[in-house]
């Protein structure tokens, strides 16, 4: 790589670090991250809740698991959920514990809400400073894809980190007031993070999409919101027609990607890089 190659990647990698950072302290000191960390708890808070309750009822079966299976009775049932199109990721991860009942139920639940709540903290990053035209004074100091990519890496981050803020307050909750078996649960968490970081990823450059290419901010929320709802809608009329058009959408593979399924990994990567990609076209393209 020559000096000026090396000098202008530096220059880019440090207008992106400063842009992150701006939009992670801006972000950590609105009320929308106290809004995102306090409605995610509540709701998972709920189905946690719920879960512990049915669990209760049943003695204890719900959040047993496979505990007390042997290897041929765990293969069995590995080889018969995938004959009925489960994934043999899914599934052995559901059996062998890194993906635990509880964890499992409360992330399944947790798929209608995380969209939601970040396309709500993070509809008017961009949207709103093209409204204001404050990226006219800002795009005379930075580059166009460093903004976007700063913008990007801040929503993501302080998405994340309020996601996992709310699992260590439920799970240090559930071990103080000793409500279940925390080991397999604390034991598979860095795997669900890893998960999560994919997911969040995904729906931190779906926002960062629809935000760069519509205004005013009010219009990005509402398109935003009747998207995410209606492409549900639509693959699963859609699945009905044919099997394969209902696992288009990357929210069809949430429960596949906390088992980290490959494919699922994949299609969200994938997606991430289409959103991201169209994003910058746009920027580039749009009188800012």
């Amino acid at each position: 790589m020559s000096t000026d190659n090396a000098h202008a990647l530096d220059r880019v990698l440090a207008e992106t670090f400063a842009v992150a950072r701006a939009e992670i302290f801006d972000m950590v000191k609105s009320i929308r991250f106290a809004f995102l960390v306090i409605s995610y708890a509540f709701a998972a808070g709920i189905v946690g809740s719920g879960l512990l309750w049915v669990n209760e009822k049943m003695e204890g079966k719900l959040l047993m698991g496979a505990a007390g299976l042997g290897e041929a009775e765990r293969t069995a049932i590995v080889e018969g959920l995938a004959d009925q199109g489960m994934s043999t990721y899914l599934a052995e991860a559901i059996l062998n514990g890194d993906l635990p009942p509880m964890v499992f139920g409360v992330l399944f639940f947790s798929t209608f809400s995380i969209p939601l709540l970040m396309l709500l903290v993070g509809f008017n990053r961009i949207s709103e400073d093209v409204s204001t035209r404050y990226t006219r004074y800002l795009l005379q100091r930075v580059h166009r894809g460093s903004y976007l990519a700063g913008k990007l890496i801040g929503h993501w981050l302080v998405s994340f980190v309020a996601i996992v803020i709310v699992h260590i307050a439920l799970l240090s909750y559930a071990k103080i007031n000793d409500l279940y078996d925390m080991e397999s649960t604390i034991a598979a968490m860095p795997r669900i993070w890893f998960a999560l970081l994919l997911l969040v990823l995904g729906y931190s450059a779906y926002t960062t999409l629809v935000s760069a290419t519509l205004n005013p901010p009010i219009l990005v929320l509402l398109l935003g919101v009747i998207f995410l709802m209606g492409i549900r809608v639509v693959q699963f009329f859609l699945g009905l027609m044919y099997e394969p058009l209902g696992k288009v959408w990357m929210g069809s593979w949430d429960v596949e990607l906390y088992a980290l399924d490959p494919i699922a990994v994949g299609i969200y990567l994938g997606y991430a890089a289409v959103f991201i990609a169209l994003a910058h076209l746009v920027l580039r393209r749009r009188d800012l």
